[in-house]
């Protein structure tokens, strides 16, 4: 699965929404989003096999 940075993943461990800030190989840095859509200031570790789902960017016409 190729992650990048401004990804938005949902995670086995942790609740809510996630983008990712900084890809690994092996571990991702993940910023936890907000109510109203933003990041937060709050940073999770996320093991790359814990990644539930990712939602996918619709392309822009």
């Amino acid at each position: 699965m190729d992650l990048r940075a401004g990804d938005r993943i949902s995670s086995k461990r942790h609740k809510g929404e996630l983008v990712v800030a900084v890809s690994g190989r092996r571990i991702l840095v993940c910023r936890k989003v907000k109510k109203d859509g933003a990041p937060g200031n709050q940073e999770v570790l996320v093991h790359r096999d814990d990644v539930a789902a990712v939602r996918l960017r619709l392309p822009l016409l």
